[in-house]
């Protein structure tokens, strides 16, 4: 039974299929629950190594700034922030 299990796996990542696709959505979660969080904790709460996590990180991107997970695409929302908040800032400048 176990030996099926390890076929399966290695068929999977024979065809091209992610590996941590299950994780993906934990780290998503665990990133949105606490911006702040460190890569160490990451890997303690899913038992998983820290290139596995790395790799997920980098596939759902996301990118560390400061000390915050940011997503690498600003949202529409936050191009409208953006936008109206340079605009406030140059028209009290002018």
């Amino acid at each position: 039974m176990g030996t099926r299990a390890s076929n399966i796996s290695l068929v999977a990542v024979a065809l091209g299929q992610p590996q941590h696709e299950p994780k993906k959505k934990r780290v998503d979660e665990i990133i949105k629950e606490d911006r702040r969080v460190t890569l160490d904790a990451i890997t303690t709460k899913l038992g998983i190594g820290h290139n596995a996590v790395q790799e997920i990180i980098g596939s759902l991107g996301y990118r560390k700034i400061s000390p915050r997970w940011v997503p690498r695409l600003l949202t529409e929302d936050h191009k409208v922030q953006r936008k109206s908040r340079n605009a406030s800032e140059i028209s009290r400048q002018s």
